[in-house]
């Protein structure tokens, strides 16, 4: 969790854009939740290729041929899509959480 600091002033039209001593309120802590978003990634052994099969990021869908090359794809995209939904700017970092899944068999 994340917390900044955030001041909060009051002015009244009399101080003329000088603050009294009075009206500063107090400099307190909020916490800033940041979102993490999740994109949950399967193997389609068939094509050979890593997808998308579910995410949180409203739009997202690609493919890959390893883990690597989807993180680095999905590092580009999802501030992109995330801004061109209005969500968030394209040059703000965005955490997400990448989760891959591939079912296979072992023998011995």
């Amino acid at each position: 969790m994340f917390t900044a600091a955030i001041r909060t002033l009051s002015v009244d039209s009399a101080s003329r854009g000088t603050v009294p001593g009075h009206a500063l309120r107090a400099l307190t802590t909020q916490p800033m939740s940041i979102k993490t978003y999740t994109v949950a990634c399967l193997w389609d052994d068939e094509v050979r290729m890593w997808y998308v099969a579910e995410s949180d990021v409203p739009g997202l869908a690609t493919e890959a041929a390893t883990v690597e090359e989807m993180e680095r794809k999905l590092r580009r995209m999802i501030p992109e899509l995330l801004e061109l939904n209005g969500e968030q700017g394209a040059h703000q970092p965005v955490p997400f959480e990448l989760i891959a899944r591939k079912h296979e068999l072992a023998s011995a």
